[in-house]
């Protein structure tokens, strides 16, 4: 569901809407809950409940974030294509960007104040796990879903952050875990022993395309060359809010971005 406030001759008018979603309609016409919960990602409805057009797929759930770009304005979800609204709450219909990036974007893109460019990431259950992108200020996508090497597994990535010359990804240790859910356990896993890695992924130019890989003394890590920028590790254990170790110092190997 979205929410409005609209301010207008010295009053403020409230408006809430749900997002006008497949499933969501599906629901209705049915009376009841077609699809699992939040966190049983790992369950597909068949055509026997859903319908075959939403067969095997999950429930959209852009009520996340929402932005304005490019003259659109967007409801986000995780990790999923965003609907596109109308100032009024109207659902227009899902977002792939003219087809550019169908796997869809996560709910936390970020917009450079200097170019005006989106820059958006995604995450999947499936390789390649990690896939960031740009959309240019009138809403064009100028760089498509591009994998970034260096995962081997799917995990929860909820935000980001960007610089003039870099996009700045935290990988922290917490991973989803379909078979553990299907099995009755949790659907996402937090290993501590892995560490946090943190993508450094050159936007352009001076980031110079180089990851590093883990060391386990402790002492920076030893560069190594790639396509898709540097990986620089921590060692940061404890509960899954620890998303930085106070008192670390900068790894020599990072790149000044």
């Amino acid at each position: 569901m979205l929410h409005r406030i609209r301010f207008r001759d010295g009053q403020a008018g409230y408006t809430n809407r749900f997002v006008r979603t497949p499933s969501l309609m599906a629901e209705e016409a049915a009376g009841r809950s077609l699809g699992p919960g939040l966190m049983r990602m790992d369950y597909r409805p068949g055509s026997d409940l859903v319908g075959p057009d939403l067969a095997g797929t999950m429930n959209d759930l852009p009520g996340i974030n929402v932005v304005r770009h490019g003259g659109r304005m967007l409801a986000l979800a995780e990790a999923a294509n965003p609907f596109r609204m109308s100032a009024e709450l109207a659902t227009l219909g899902r977002e792939t960007f003219c087809g550019t990036i169908p796997i869809g974007i996560t709910a936390h893109p970020k917009v450079d104040p200097a170019t005006g460019e989106m820059v958006v990431f995604c995450y999947q259950f499936e390789a390649p796990f990690l896939t960031w992108s740009v959309i240019g200020p009138d809403g064009a996508t100028v760089r498509p879903p591009t994998p970034i090497a260096g995962l081997d597994r799917p995990a929860m990535i909820h935000d980001m952050a960007i610089t003039q010359r870099c996009v700045v990804i935290v990988v922290a240790p917490f991973y989803f875990d379909p078979a553990g859910a299907a099995a009755g356990g949790s659907l996402l896993s937090w290993r501590p022993e892995d560490g946090t890695r943190i993508a450094l992924i050159p936007r352009v130019g001076p980031c110079d395309g180089r990851r590093s890989s883990r060391s386990g003394s402790g002492t920076p890590p030893t560069p190594t060359t790639g396509p898709t920028g540097r990986w620089s590790w921590t060692s940061c254990a404890g509960p899954p809010r620890a998303a930085w170790c106070p008192g670390r110092t900068r790894p020599a190997t990072w790149p000044a971005c």
